[in-house]
């Protein structure tokens, strides 16, 4: 697919052309008296030909494309652009039942480990993954839980000759979906928020050492903290971070046009409205897409604002 300034550049060309056509047709002296009307017609023209690259763009990222970003403590970086079929002919790539929520049933597919797209890329078992959604969804995923939770990327339904991910009136899982095998409840000592580790329409993944990658998040303010924002930190991270960005950073989900600095803001000066709204947003707004978290108590809705002010400690 061209890039946009190959298509910006193609478009003003094409302005031109029609420009002297016009010109050539109707002599300089007509076209200078229908001039505002061209002109408005050519701005439309570009206007509608800049919506058709924006559909193709977002329909690429719906593709089967993968991109990853890598970066390693030695400074090396690599990126690579990684199509479905090509996963699926690796030989870790296995066909397993697999629990689909949003349909409510086991459903054959081809699925590929993280540890084994790991090995793929001849990396060490000690990176970390951050999993990117073309819609703005985002998930974390440490060695640890890769080891106890075994996750993979399902790259094809069976069912679907189409290579699609999409099953009945489901959302489109496409072009890749993440999820695991164990299915705990919400705010189990197993794992507290499992929905926030099964993201689907995957299309970018960074990888790397977990400090380099989490960094802002770690430093600063918050290089040194009490248990308590500790704590804060870790909910935010398996959570709220899935669809609030950390500060004006690129990390972190962007669902939310409430960033960590935003929310930092309610947490220090409006608690009672924090508290109730991570609880039950619908209260305050009823088509919000944020769910509510029954499964919070108190004190670790309290631990999460504290870490936001914590952030903020050296702006305040």
């Amino acid at each position: 697919m061209i890039s946009f300034h190959q298509f910006l550049a193609e478009s003003v060309f094409f302005s031109i052309l029609v420009r002297l056509l016009l010109t050539e047709r109707m002599g300089k002296k007509t076209y200078n008296g229908y001039g505002a009307l061209a002109k408005r017609a050519i701005a439309a023209g570009l206007i509608w030909s800049l919506v058709i690259f924006d559909l193709a763009a977002n329909n690429a990222a719906a593709s089967g494309q993968l991109s990853v970003e890598i970066k390693m403590k030695d400074g090396a970086e690599r990126t690579l652009q990684l199509e479905t079929h090509e996963l699926l002919a690796l030989d870790s790539v296995a066909l397993t039942q697999v629990y689909v929520p949003y349909v409510d049933r086991m459903v054959e597919a081809q699925v590929l480990p993280l540890s084994a797209f790991i090995d793929f890329l001849e990396l060490p078992n000690d990176v970390s993954l951050l999993a990117n959604s073309y819609d703005g969804y985002f998930s974390v995923y440490r060695p640890e839980f890769i080891d106890s939770f075994e996750p993979y990327f399902v790259l094809a339904f069976t069912e679907r000759s189409d290579g699609q991910l999409q099953l009945g009136d489901s959302p489109d899982l496409g072009p890749h979906y993440i999820t695991f095998e164990r299915q705990p409840e919400k705010g189990s000592d197993v794992l507290f928020d499992p929905d926030n580790k099964r993201p689907f329409g995957v299309n970018h993944i960074q990888i790397g050492a977990y400090e380099d990658l989490m960094g802002p998040l770690y430093s600063g303010a918050l290089d040194d903290v009490t248990d308590v924002v500790a704590s804060g930190r870790e909910f935010y991270i398996n959570n709220c971070m899935s669809c609030h960005a950390w500060e004006d950073k690129e990390l972190g989900g962007v669902l939310s046009n409430r960033n960590s600095t935003i929310l930092a803001v309610h947490a220090r000066y409006n608690a009672d409205y924090f508290k109730d709204y991570v609880y039950e947003p619908t209260r305050f707004i009823p088509d919000v897409l944020m769910p509510a978290h029954p499964h919070y108590t108190d004190a670790e809705i309290d631990a999460i604002a504290a870490f936001l002010m914590k952030s903020t400690e050296d702006d305040s």
